[in-house]
């Protein structure tokens, strides 16, 4: 019983969250404004958007790939937002603004998914291309910083219900439902099949390919909410907005203990691999330490981590071949 539960998709995030802890409070310890509740309701929103990127990015794994452009992606939804949601837009425009930058991620996670299932084209190939397209986008539209964008994405997403923003309420809601359909639902089942063995998963009739497509453009999606959210934080369109989340958001699903291969892991425990890296980085700003010391950090706790849950799977699996 024990052996199965240490390399269950779920202990991880046991794991994390204890590591959270130690890290936000003895923060707290070492001063004492840390978690003050202005700089609470910051890192939440910080949080949020790492949460959905984060969330895309587990969605392409699970299947058997990797998204690396979904950073630059967060950032192009800023520079849009700058000539698509200007300060004092009226509020219809700002609605269907933010639609179609939605519809537009989807249309281009769509398009990745079709270059990888259709082409059969590696996604790492794909989206390192479609990173470094996106890059130049952005600065050839906002080669420097300009277009101020319209408050009002700020004001709804930094809005407080019960006292959480509600960006979080709204990323904690994405992660719950994700979780639910992987484990409870049929779709969600397809998708963990397409991960664990395209080949056997084929035979049984799943059509691996439309799955593919469709983690891709659910990715983008939640990666353009990212963006509206990182749009209203950011207030100016910048071409070098957002890069930094493609490995945050990589590192996020690592420590959750996802299989990079594919097929494996819980949406739960990304959530809190989120909340352990947007804590070391809010803990690195807040105490004034060099940007080296961040970087160190979470690359040791990725490796370590990957390491442990590696070896507790590889432990359990050797178990089961035994008995």
């Amino acid at each position: 019983g024990w052996r199965g539960f240490l390399a269950s998709d779920h202990f991880p995030a046991l794991i994390l969250i204890a590591l959270s802890a130690i890290v936000l409070f003895g923060t707290h310890a070492l001063n004492e404004f840390f978690l003050s509740g202005f700089n609470i309701k910051q890192m939440l929103g910080l949080l949020a958007i790492l949460c959905f990127i984060a969330l895309g990015q587990y969605l392409v794994i699970m299947v058997g790939g990797i998204d690396l452009s979904l950073g630059p992606l967060a950032g192009f939804v800023v520079v849009l937002a700058s000539f698509l949601l200007p300060k004092g837009a009226s509020a219809i425009a700002i609605i269907g603004g933010a639609f179609l930058l939605l519809a537009i991620c989807v249309a281009y996670g769509y398009l990745q998914g079709l270059l990888i299932t259709r082409w059969k084209l590696p996604a790492v190939v794909v989206t390192l291309a479609t990173f470094i397209g996106l890059q130049g986008l952005s600065l050839a539209l906002r080669p420097r910083p300009k277009g101020i964008i319209s408050n009002s994405l700020q004001h709804f997403f930094s809005s407080s219900l019960i006292f959480i923003p509600v960006g979080i309420i709204l990323a904690i809601l994405a992660f719950a439902v994700m979780e639910w359909l992987l484990y409870r639902h049929d779709a969600g089942r397809k998708l963990r099949a397409v991960g664990s063995n395209p080949l056997a998963s084929h035979r049984l009739g799943v059509d691996g390919g439309r799955i593919t497509r469709i983690a891709f453009a659910l990715a983008a999606l939640f990666t353009g909410i990212a963006g509206l959210m990182l749009a209203g934080q950011v207030g100016i369109g910048s071409g070098t907005t957002g890069v930094d989340y493609s490995l945050m958001s990589i590192t996020a699903v690592v420590l959750g203990g996802v299989a990079v291969s594919g097929g494996r892991g819980s949406a739960l425990a990304v959530l809190f691999g989120a909340v352990l890296m947007q804590s070391i980085t809010s803990a690195s700003s807040f105490l004034n330490s060099d940007a080296s010391y961040q970087f160190l950090a979470g690359g040791l706790t990725t490796l370590i981590a990957a390491c442990i849950f590696g070896w507790l799977r590889q432990n359990r699996s050797a178990h089961r071949f035994a008995h």
